[in-house]
């Protein structure tokens, strides 16, 4: 069973934060795989991102799912941190991979209108591979965050961020499952 553990919670107001969880009992192969076997065939998308990257529907694949599900259930955790929980229930409905290697990085850009966006390495060695950046949190500062396999990271949709070049010194690779979530009322009809 896929486990998800909250390592942490960087709080910059009462209501600004971007919380890092640790996703164990992972295949992480498995799913590099999945992304190695997609790309083989498939051509990239045109967009902020200048690394290979495919698809907004991830999420429906069945082969996804377990990642989803694990997704969805660290937004609910959010959803209780801030009492919540009861009111909403989250939902990704935008997902995609991409997969870095040197010089690829991303532009400034954010998710909006999602309520929660995240990242999810599937493949990230965090001594080699660039932060997940977000430069206007606090004026004048600059928030990051180094990946590594098997780290979530979710934060507002709102947030602005980017991901700098790839070393092209280096060989190595950034995989990633991205994603877009957001809170339903349970009320909704």
């Amino acid at each position: 069973m896929i486990d998800a553990r909250l390592t942490n919670l960087h709080k910059f107001n009462r209501n600004d934060f971007i919380a890092e969880y640790q996703i164990e009992n992972v295949d992480h192969k498995f799913f590099s795989h999945k992304i190695d076997e997609i790309k083989s065939d498939t051509p990239t998308i045109v967009s902020n991102v200048k690394a290979w990257h495919y698809g907004w529907d991830l999420h429906k694949e069945i082969v996804w799912q377990p990642i989803i599900k694990v997704i969805e259930h660290c937004a609910r955790n959010i959803l209780s941190i801030y009492n919540m929980e009861k009111h909403f229930s989250p939902i990704v409905h935008e997902s995609w991979c991409i997969d870095y290697r040197p010089l690829d990085y991303t532009l400034d850009h954010d998710h909006f209108p999602a309520t929660l966006a995240c990242s999810y390495y599937i493949d990230a060695d965090e001594d080699t591979c660039p932060p997940l950046s977000f430069p206007f949190i606090k004026a004048g500062d600059v928030f990051e965050i180094s990946p590594k396999t098997g780290t979530l990271i979710l934060f507002p949709g709102i947030y602005t961020h980017h991901v700098k070049a790839m070393s092209p010194f280096k060989n190595i690779t950034r995989k990633v499952l991205a994603a877009n979530i957001f809170f339903i009322p349970n009320d909704f009809k």
